[in-house]
């Protein structure tokens, strides 16, 4: 399966939302064997339905593959609680 068809069985945005921060963890443990063991070949999340795995060759596409499910994160975010703006003090 891959992270699209997973993501395509949450139709709900929070229930989503809970499964891109899933892969967001899967990127992140990935990062941190690339830094300890220094070469990095697949990523897998397991969330005891469904099991993806998927393989890298760099750093760099793991970032970018990072990045756009912490956009879509940040997208479903704004989608359930709407946009806010901070004001903070000087």
């Amino acid at each position: 399966m891959t992270e699209s068809q997973y993501l395509e069985i949450y139709p709900d945005p929070a229930a989503k939302l809970i499964a891109v921060q899933a892969i967001l963890t899967a990127y992140d443990t990935l990062v941190v064997d690339l830094i300890t063991k220094g070469a990095i070949k697949e990523y897998m999340l397991d969330d005891g339905q469904v099991r993806i795995q998927r393989e890298y060759g760099t750093l760099k596409e793991i970032s970018e593959s990072r990045l756009t499910y912490e956009q879509l994160a940040n997208r479903l975010l704004a989608q359930m609680y709407g946009s806010t703006t901070k004001i903070l003090p000087c």
